[in-house]
């Protein structure tokens, strides 16, 4: 009888323990993803940069940016900035370092830091974030889903472009 019962306890541990690594949500490594993932975010900042439009072929229809203030922003009101390129509120540099991104299937999650400058209502700014990026995969494209920031250090006036 006692190597029944030893053999039932051993099998209920092992049995929770392959159930509790079941429940476990992992990223994956997937050296491929992540390339396709910082290529796309080198080409959004060059996009940002320029003033291209062609930036909103990478969001997703119910993309949402949530600003370092809290204030929400969606894809429209992201495309009608960039249609207005007005000089007196434009950004000027967009320095991202630490890229961590981790891949979960077809969601991947980037963080990193960000270092930016941008001319406000004809002042200039700069300042570093903490930002979280959502991507999703369809038709074997990445688009953005989310994009949000967090100060790290408030914004302070900057030299101007020269």
């Amino acid at each position: 009888m006692k190597p029944l019962w030893c053999a039932s306890i051993t099998l209920s541990i092992v049995l929770l323990a392959e159930q509790a690594r079941l429940k476990t949500v992992r990223a994956v490594q997937d050296a491929k993803a992540e390339a396709e993932i910082a290529s796309l975010e080198s080409k959004l900042t060059e996009q940002i940069l320029s003033g291209d439009p062609a930036y909103a072929d990478s969001l997703s229809d119910d993309y949402v940016l949530i600003r370092d203030d809290g204030s929400v922003h969606t894809k429209a009101e992201m495309v009608a900035r960039f249609v207005a390129r007005d000089p007196a509120n434009r950004i000027e540099a967009l320095q991202p370092s630490d890229l961590k991104i981790r891949i979960y299937g077809d969601t991947a999650v980037m963080n990193f830091e960000l270092y930016w400058a941008q001319t406000v209502d004809g002042r200039h700014l700069g300042a570093h974030s903490r930002m979280t990026k959502v991507f999703v995969k369809r038709n074997g494209r990445w688009f953005m889903v989310n994009n949000q920031g967090t100060f790290l250090s408030a914004p302070t006036e900057v030299p101007g472009p020269k």
